[in-house]
């Protein structure tokens, strides 16, 4: 059985979709996966059982077009052990996830992931980029909306059992209607602002001048 770990980029403490992402790819490759939170912070500990590992599994959801800070500082601190390092070093594999109907969104951010890997010397498998990540994650089964995210996520647990490398990326979405994710998304913006107690300024336009 393979030595899978995983960084889970999501600034979320829990419930993430970028979670659900990696639990599904932890039941395709039927193996336990160590699951580190970018949030909490790698200990040396931490970034020596990664770099243990047959493979690392970078998962995250794209903010703006880039990594999520807390997974840069991750990042930043594996390239700096593994230069010190010698002796095997685990395939990176990466799915990123975003609020984009478009998964070709991704294609900065997996760029950013495999730049990473080649200044880490460690060697590129290739990443997912996943569009209506929200969705899609809620979603998740062979059948349904979510069914090419899915079949998608398991052929990256089959690459990783055959420790493929330099493939080229995937990109996949939830299958709705844009304007069915449309509707979807401005409700859930409104149910979230009304949670958070913003409803009343929703609409403001603070960069107008008066």
């Amino acid at each position: 059985m393979k030595k899978i770990a995983a960084i889970n980029g999501s600034p979320k403490p829990s419930g993430s979709a970028t979670s659900k992402f990696i639990e599904l790819l932890s039941g395709l490759t039927q193996s336990e996966i160590a699951t580190y939170q970018a949030l909490k912070g790698l200990s040396q500990e931490d970034i020596e059982q990664i770099l243990e590992s047959d493979c690392l599994v970078i998962a995250f959801p794209m903010y703006v077009d880039a990594l999520p800070a807390p997974l840069i500082k991750a990042l930043e601190s594996i390239e700096l052990a593994e230069a010190k390092t010698t002796g095997s070093r685990p395939i990176v594999y990466a799915i990123s996830n975003c609020g984009f109907f478009e998964a070709s969104q991704n294609s900065t951010v997996l760029e950013m992931v495999e730049n990473f890997a080649i200044a880490a010397g460690l060697p590129w498998g290739y990443g997912l980029g996943i569009g209506c990540g929200a969705v899609a994650a809620s979603q998740l089964a062979p059948k349904g909306p979510a069914a090419y995210v899915y079949k998608a996520i398991k052929s990256m647990a089959a690459a990783i059992s055959l420790n493929a490398t330099q493939r080229e990326n995937v990109f996949e979405s939830a299958r709705i209607p844009r304007v069915a994710y449309k509707i979807i998304g401005n409700l859930s913006f409104r149910l979230d602002a009304r949670k958070s107690g913003a409803q009343k300024s929703i609409n403001d336009k603070p960069h107008i001048s008066q």
